[in-house]
């Protein structure tokens, strides 16, 4: 493997591949001021998925897991 900036913790949470696309529909979603209401509802769903996955607990559980 080569060297690269990325910290261990960063390299654990983007190996969360759901989380981290979660997280990026989310940043589109935010990021446009004119949302459909399609849009609005996808905004929903993808929080509920958060919460469901705990993804507010992410750097946490895996910062233990890289410095136990």
């Amino acid at each position: 493997m080569g060297s690269t900036d990325m910290t261990a913790l960063h390299a654990v949470l983007t190996a969360d591949v759901e989380r981290e696309a979660l997280k990026k529909q989310e940043a589109e979603l935010l990021a446009k001021e004119d949302k459909t209401p399609e849009e609005e509802t996808r905004l929903l769903e993808i929080y509920a998925d958060l919460e469901e996955i705990e993804a507010d607990k992410a750097e946490s559980r895996y910062g233990y897991l890289v410095h136990p």
